[in-house]
């Protein structure tokens, strides 16, 4: 026989032997490998019909190889024809007939199996742009259970159309089997997407007690993570988003942007990029730009076109973190080498994942996870950088507070030494004013002495007039430095506990007697009004007290010329231990000016004016009192003279009467 003869046979008998070559299923083997053993026929419209593919000559049907349906990216539409044979002892006639096809990748758009059932044909669905009412079984894969008479040859016709990675691992399982198996395996990916969510769940809450944005943004990162991983492993449409066909294509390449957008956000923020790398930082930036891009393509351009570029992107931005990291590292930055390494399980889980994608390495239990693991290890080991840093921070922090103390503790020394020295010259000062007060009035009390005597003698008018003259000028000067004397003895006292009984009528009763005749010189009525609910006796400082109404009523009388000096004395606020008396005191001066009402008590704020309209050292003697004791004194507008208003605390005793 010539070669061409021979070859011819062997073209006309391969068809035939394609056909011929079932995948046989035994009910000792509960799992096969089902994709070698089948044929397949490329439909680049898309339109042709089961009843056409099932019409179809053997010949126009193509042997799969190892790495026609293990990734890469076409717009045709592929059905493949897989001739089973379940071998049944007719001992085992009572055996369940069932089997279940699983074709083990959840992100096929639309996935159909017709095959012929007993008398009917039957037509299953599955894929991710179909919802889950309109699928065969709701699992997290695409499965169809078959049931098939056994020793007969059965062929089975899968249609598949997508715009994601083609991938086909078709697997044959006994139904026992594969539940036990899916549920191990969901077992597994609810234990990483578990591990995520506690890591953003923990982290979330270190956000909210530090209010540090590293950690939010963590947060960010992860959860967007995890969304992408439950949208590539189909649980987001299974669980999240039964009915929203569209979106199951769009949630890959926008969970893709959004966890490499909050990834650079992260970094930059946790390594402080624009601190020591500013070139870096400005490449980061641009790779954010690019990263909202995607999510923005996600919406208007095709999925393979996004998912593409996406790919791309996640690459070129693991390089680029790394090398930040790297960078950091090298320069010390605190939890920058967790960084690097977490960064770098991600990114070589992430190259394996997508050479498994476009077909370059074959899918299996390892590679086909490979971005689950090293993400689970760089959520952890970014979350030690976190802590890393955060730690750096603090011991930073303690150190700058520690440095803060000392230095605290060093001005605390100096300012208690000068303070001591203000004391001590503040000290001196009334010491030598209380002295020099005291050194003046024996002059003073001669000079008044002698000008009296003076008087007495018989001079002429114009040396009476100058006696007059000098004795008012000494008088006054007296006044002041009797003035002067009190307001050091008030600067100098320290404010003691109350532990005088102090009678306000007997007080009241005494001022009036002791300025009954220069109000008579003057034509002037000085009238006490004691409210009626007035405790009948206080504990306090009555030489404070007294003090305090001698220093108003000099006031009072000296500024005014005929009318009556009212003040009126009542309980401001009771208790059961204690009282606060309102003193009034009006005179029937000219009053005091609104301008001036700010610094009636401030001496050295006065100028010349303001003592001529009525304002002295008597009323700043007065608040200084006043404060000593716990209260207070402020002069209020009035339409005629001026009126003051006094505020002093005192202690009841206990077995006093309450009322005067």
């Amino acid at each position: 026989m010539r070669a061409s003869q021979i070859i011819g046979f062997w073209l006309f008998l391969l068809p035939i032997l394609l056909h011929a070559a079932p995948l046989t299923l035994e009910p000792s083997t509960s799992k096969y490998s089902a994709l070698e053993h089948a044929v397949y026929l490329e439909d680049p419209a898309g339109k042709l019909t089961i009843e056409e593919v099932m019409g179809m000559p053997a010949d126009r049907f193509r042997q799969v190889s190892a790495e026609q349906f293990s990734g890469g990216y076409s717009e045709s539409a592929f059905w493949l024809k897989l001739t089973l044979f379940y071998r049944l002892p007719e001992t085992e006639r009572e055996r369940s007939h069932d089997w279940v096809l699983e074709i083990a990748y959840a992100a096929l758009d639309y996935v159909d199996l017709y095959y012929q059932a007993y008398d009917s044909l039957s037509h299953l669905q599955s894929g991710d742009r179909r919802p889950q009412s309109a699928r065969n079984t709701p699992t997290l894969n695409h499965t169809f259970y078959l049931r098939f008479p056994p020793n007969q040859t059965q062929e089975v016709f899968i249609r598949v159309k997508t715009d994601s990675s083609l991938q086909l691992p078709i697997t044959i399982w006994s139904p026992a089997t594969i539940f036990s198996e899916s549920n191990l395996a969901q077992l597994g990916f609810g234990i990483y997407i578990g591990v995520l969510m506690i890591m953003a769940a923990y982290n979330l809450m270190l956000f909210f007690s530090l209010l540090e944005r590293s950690y939010l943004y963590y947060v960010l990162y992860i959860s967007s993570f995890a969304f992408l991983q439950l949208s590539i492993a189909g649980l987001g449409s299974l669980y999240l988003w039964p009915a929203a066909t569209a979106w199951t294509n769009i949630s890959i390449p926008f969970f893709m942007g959004a966890s490499s957008l909050f990834a650079i956000f992260f970094t930059r923020h946790f390594l402080e990029t624009h601190t020591h790398s500013a070139r870096t930082d400005d490449v980061l930036k641009i790779v954010a730009g690019l990263c909202a891009l995607l999510m923005l393509l996600s919406f208007i351009s095709p999925y393979q076109v996004s998912l593409g570029f996406g790919n791309i992107l996640t690459f070129v931005l693991s390089i680029a973190l790394i090398w930040t990291g790297a960078l950091a590292t090298f320069k010390r930055y605190p939890g920058a080498q967790y960084f690097l390494l977490g960064w770098t399980c991600l990114l070589l889980g992430s190259t394996v994942f997508m050479l498994v994608s476009t077909g370059v390495l074959p899918p299996n239990a390892f590679t086909e996870n490979a971005a689950k693991y090293g993400s689970a290890l760089e959520a952890l080991l970014l979350a030690l950088a976190l802590g890393e840093k955060i730690k750096a921070v603090r011991e930073e922090k303690s150190r700058i507070a520690e440095r803060a103390r000392e230095d605290l503790h060093a001005g605390n020394r100096e300012l208690s030494i000068g303070l001591a020295q203000l004391e001590r010259s503040d000290a001196l000062k009334d010491e030598f004013l209380a002295k020099v007060s005291h050194e003046l009035r024996t002059p003073l009390n001669g000079i008044l002495g002698s000008l009296e005597l003076l008087q007495l003698e018989d001079i002429s008018p114009d040396i009476e007039e100058y006696a007059q003259s000098a004795n008012t000028s000494a008088e006054h000067m007296l006044e002041l430095v009797n003035t002067l004397l009190g307001f050091t003895e008030a600067q100098s006292q320290v404010a003691e506990e109350p532990s005088d009984l102090i009678r306000l009528r007997d007080i009241c009763t005494q001022l009036h007697d002791n300025y009954l005749s220069q109000l008579r010189e003057k034509g002037l009525r000085l009238n006490f009004e004691l409210h009626k609910d007035l405790p009948s006796l206080l504990l306090g400082d009555e030489s404070k007290l007294c003090l305090i109404l001698k220093q108003v009523l000099d006031n009072a009388i000296k500024f005014s010329n005929d009318g009556q000096i009212q003040c009126e004395v009542l309980p401001e606020k009771l208790s059961i231990d204690t009282s606060i008396i309102r003193f009034v005191i009006q005179d029937c001066g000219k009053g005091i000016e609104d301008q001036y009402l700010h610094s009636v008590f401030d001496p050295f704020a006065q100028t010349a004016s303001d003592l001529d309209a009525g304002l002295g050292m008597g009323l700043a003697i007065c608040r200084q009192l006043v404060t000593r004791m716990r209260g207070d004194i402020h002069a209020t507008p009035c339409t005629s003279g001026a009126r003051l208003e006094i505020l002093l605390p005192f202690k009841l005793p206990k077995d006093s009467a309450r009322l005067l």
